[in-house]
């Protein structure tokens, strides 16, 4: 009766314990899930009203189809930026590619969430992310890459990486550059704080390239992009 008994009671113990472990990891997750949302109302107006002073060409940005925005890459507030504008003014989520360092930041971790990065670890490569952002573009949403690779620690433009072409050459989707004036001045990669100045977005008309692309004509438009839409305006 005994052994019974205590078997009876450890079995009720362990119920306990699992019913309140799957309480407290629920409680857990709606806890974050709120978290990102106040997050989120905090950090549009934020946003907008500190350090956006324009926006250019927002009506470019699709309403219900898939497409690859490009921008150049100065600071952190880049894709905070970008991700305010595209989620509060056009309505539609912005998945940005995004280095596992920024990822884990102790700060920024919590906006790479809240604006759905798609995860790059360079010290563990996989073609994970590459098959997510496929799948995200057939799925019709909106992939926001840097193709200078990382910020830009002068303040001049980089020289651009070609794998955005390369994504939009696997899924014939057509790519936005977005040119952004000022974050540099605002958050360059030395400074931990952010300065009280405004900084300006130019969204540019949809270019679609001829696919399906060759080796040469992706690294060639590549150049031509570069040069077109950001070298002779960031000067």
């Amino acid at each position: 009766l005994a052994l019974t008994l205590l078997h009876r009671w450890n079995s009720l113990c362990t119920i306990i314990l699992s019913r309140g472990r799957n309480i407290l990891k629920t409680g857990s997750v709606m806890l974050k899930d709120i978290g990102y949302k106040v997050l989120k109302l905090i950090t549009a107006p934020t946003v907008k009203g500190l350090w956006i002073d324009s926006i250019q060409g927002l009506e470019n940005i699709p309403r219900n189809t898939g497409a690859i925005l490009i921008a150049n890459h100065a600071s952190y507030l880049d894709f905070i930026i970008l991700g305010t504008v595209v989620e509060n003014l056009v309505g539609r989520p912005l998945y940005f590619w995004a280095n596992s360092k920024v990822c884990n930041h102790p700060i920024f971790k919590y906006y790479a969430k809240n604006f759905k990065s798609i995860e790059i670890d360079y010290d563990k490569p996989s073609n994970a992310f590459w098959k997510e952002s496929i799948e995200k573009l057939r799925n019709n949403q909106l992939i926001c890459i840097f193709p200078e690779g990382t910020r830009t620690r002068t303040g001049r433009l980089n020289e651009f990486n070609s794998g955005y072409l390369r994504l939009a050459n696997a899924t014939y989707t057509k790519i936005i550059p977005v040119v952004i004036h000022g974050t540099f001045k605002i958050l360059p990669p030395h400074r931990h704080t952010p300065k009280i100045k405004k900084s300006r977005v130019v969204i540019n008309t949809p270019y679609t390239p001829n696919f399906p692309l060759r080796k040469a004509e992706v690294e060639a438009i590549n150049s031509s992009i570069h040069e077109k839409y950001y070298k002779s305006v960031l000067r």
